[in-house]
């Protein structure tokens, strides 16, 4: 059960993170309490999607419901705004609640995500350079991951290599028994993520570019992955050409705000699957007031935003 319901919520995630929203240091300058987003869709009398976030002081968000589903996600922070517990509420049926705990080490970093244990080592200067863990996968299977990192002489990740192995079979698998996965980073001069490149076994399985502007803020942001592009251009739904390369690019006004933002966007409950436009609105305290998205110069749906603040 947990399981299916995390997998939903990494896939809704996908779906309404992957857009829009105010920063954490915004919602916690204007003591902002909650949240009522509107996705209001045109042609369709009327229709909109909502999605309710609330936050603590901190600007941690401390639940989400989105309308169209059946369970309510509510998150529980520690002191340093560590997310300690996560609990899924049935709507229908408010006794129906899963949860998943979270424990940290010194460093707060995860040692513990359920029944799932990770064994952290770190080096003299306090990086993070090897993290082991132990679970079941979907198929019950026993597998052992090891992700090993190095760092480059500015304190970012260099390398990151994931290696699992299949260390009991509970049930016959497709996995390979051992498999290996790297990812390269590359900076600019200003420490700049510009590439990361990411590694099946030798063979390179996709790319992401970024590029900054002269005061080092992300203005594109280009990702190349086959394999992606060949799963949403296989789902035959929305009206578009066919993806090669999912592209973000971000303009921003004279206050140093996204003004436009263009990226990727997919929800197949509403059959939109394609790179849209989101032209930002915002009111006198910069938070966002509405956006309006556009898919190929045409308005499609607005984006509107509601707020209740702490005393």
């Amino acid at each position: 059960m947990k399981v299916q319901i995390l997998i939903l919520f990494l896939a809704i995630s996908e779906i309404t993170f992957g857009q829009i929203g105010n920063e954490k240091d915004l919602i916690v300058k204007n003591n902002v309490k909650s949240s009522l987003e509107r996705h209001c869709f045109l042609n369709t009398n009327g229709s909109c999607t909502t999605i309710y976030e609330k936050f603590d002081k901190n600007g941690n968000s401390i639940e989400w419901n989105m309308g169209r589903l059946g369970i309510i996600y509510r998150n529980v922070f520690d002191e340093n705004d560590n997310k300690i517990m996560m609990l899924w509420v049935g709507k229908s049926d408010t006794t129906q609640i899963d949860t998943i705990q979270y424990k940290y080490d010194k460093h707060n970093e995860l040692i513990q995500q359920g029944i799932t244990e990770f064994e952290n080592t770190y080096d003299k200067t306090g990086h993070l350079i090897k993290i082991v863990t132990q679970s079941k996968n979907i198929e019950r299977n026993i597998v052992k991951t090891t992700i090993t990192r190095t760092w480059t002489i500015f304190g970012k990740i260099d390398t990151e290599t994931n290696s699992t192995e299949i260390l009991e079979v509970a049930k016959k698998t497709k996995c390979d028994k051992f498999s290996k996965a790297r990812v390269d980073y590359q900076y600019d001069r200003n420490q700049n993520l510009t590439m990361a490149t990411y590694f099946q076994a030798d063979t390179i399985s996709k790319t992401i570019s970024y590029k900054y502007d002269s005061t080092n803020r992300l203005i594109e942001k280009i990702e190349d992955d086959p394999e992606r592009a060949d799963r949403v251009n296989k789902m035959g739904f929305g009206n578009r050409d066919e993806i090669k390369l999912f592209k973000t690019t971000i303009q921003y006004n004279p206050k140093g705000q996204i003004d436009e933002l263009y990226t990727y966007f997919s929800d197949p409950c509403m059959g939109l699957d394609n790179h849209f436009l989101y032209k930002h609105y915002y009111k006198s305290n910069g938070l966002l007031d509405y956006a309006d998205v556009y898919e190929n110069g045409k308005l499609v749906f607005t984006i509107k935003y509601a707020y209740e603040y702490y005393k």
